[in-house]
Parts: structure tokens; sequence; C-alpha cells
């Protein structure tokens, strides 16, 4: 989108969908949402595609039995330390 290409604004529109997405995946698996799907409806209530994306292949790596580290690892464009978290 257009505001992503705006000088300084994308590090910190990027960062803010990052949040959504954590703080919407973790209050999921608050209220006992399996985590496959805690993952893909925090990536697609973010707004963010290439969040989304990636989300779906973490997702089908989690539900063909890979270990959540390993499934994350499809999570590029995310900090190492948020894809740990």
């Amino acid at each position: 989108s257009l505001s992503m290409r705006l000088p300084g604004l994308s590090p910190a529109l990027r960062a803010y969908r990052l949040s959504a997405f954590a703080e919407l995946s973790a209050g999921l698996l608050d209220h006992g949402v399996p985590l496959d799907e805690a993952i893909a409806l925090g990536a697609a209530a973010s707004g963010d595609r290439r969040l989304d994306a990636e989300s779906k292949v973490a997702v089908e790596r989690l539900r063909a039995g890979h270990p959540p580290a390993e499934a994350f690892s499809a999570f590029e464009s995310m900090p190492r330390f948020a894809r740990w978290m």
C-alpha cells in the first residue's frame, strides 16, 4: 500500500501490525483457541499481507506435526526475537 512506501512510516506501521498480530494471537491462546487457529486469525486480522502469507505456511507446518520452533521459521520477515516469543 501507499503508506508502506512513505519515508519513515513503513517501520512504524510494520511494528504496529506485528504488535497487533502478537496481541491478538496471545489473547486467543489465553481463551483456549488452538495455536494453529490463533496464529491464522491473528495474522489475518493484522492487515499485513506478508505476515498473513507466512502464517499460512507456519499453520500448515503446525498441522503437519512440526514443532512450533520449526513451524515459526516460516515467519522470515519477523524479527527473530518476535518469532521466539
